[in-house]
């Protein structure tokens, strides 16, 4: 069932802004109304965003390397974050089992990485643009840098999230 899930929750991330990067309004049959961004982090299918529900923030990041892997990613992995000149340290709450994808040219596999953060920790990500993220998958350290512009969007969205309740992204 974990990793049923983890393939819907994927899907839901990429579904959920990866097109203009805008906050989108989604209805959710199982938390109401759900508010939320994806941005590109590096190259192909890493991304990284943020949803709200009820008032719960839930900062996700979806990284991708080539090939298959069975590299299962404990909870208690350190993930950081660069925003501005400060880095950000949050700590894994579950394991990351991979999710093994295809296109019409490549095999890669996708790892999720979510973190419940309150208000007031998600608005630290909103203080400077998010430039990189880094964490370790198995021996190997992943680290992806946000592109200039995509950078700024996730800083401006967040902050539109953050502060602005009604706010669809307009």
């Amino acid at each position: 069932m974990g990793r049923f899930r983890n393939v819907v929750c994927v899907a839901i991330l990429l579904a959920c802004g990866c097109g203009g990067s805008e906050i989108q309004v989604v209805k959710d049959p199982f938390g109401g109304i759900r508010r939320g961004f994806v941005v590109a982090l590096g190259w192909g299918f890493n991304r990284v965003g943020v949803s709200e529900t009820k008032g719960v923030y839930t900062l996700s990041v979806v990284i991708a390397r080539p090939g298959q892997s069975r590299v299962i990613v404990p909870a208690g992995e350190k993930c950081q974050f660069a925003v501005g000149g400060d880095i950000i340290t949050l700590t894994t709450p579950t394991e990351s089992v991979p999710v093994a994808n295809a296109t019409q040219t490549s095999i890669y596999s996708q790892w999720k990485f979510t973190f419940t953060l309150s208000k007031e920790e998600i608005s630290r990500f909103g203080q400077a643009p998010l430039t990189a993220v880094k964490i370790m998958v198995g021996n190997d350290e992943h680290q992806a840098a946000l592109d200039p512009g995509e950078a700024k969007r996730f800083q401006h969205n967040l902050i539109a999230l953050t502060t602005d309740p009604a706010t669809n992204g307009k």
